[in-house]
């Protein structure tokens, strides 16, 4: 299983009439089994956290990244420190 951040971003208009994206909110999922399956359980905590019947309400689009998970963020932190304190 891979860990995954789910960015939910909904597209405006400057006062200059130039697009932009502004992030509505992130999401990590620790666990699943694909990008796909992290954006919709994503999506279904998006809406729960909201209290909205539908994500789209919020935001326009949403981008996914493979994290790594805390469990291994925190071995390869202390693995770090290790070295830099034995040196």
């Amino acid at each position: 299983m891979t860990g995954y951040r789910v960015r939910f971003f909904k597209r405006l208009v400057n006062c200059e009439g130039k697009p932009f994206k502004t992030l509505q909110g992130e999401i990590e999922i620790i666990e699943a089994k694909t990008a796909l399956e992290a954006e919709a359980i994503a999506e279904r905590e998006f809406e729960r956290l909201r209290n909205i019947p539908d994500w789209h309400i919020y935001a326009d689009s949403v981008e996914t990244e493979v994290v790594v998970p805390p469990r291994q963020r925190l071995s390869r932190r202390a693995a770090r420190l290790r070295t830099v304190h034995a040196g």
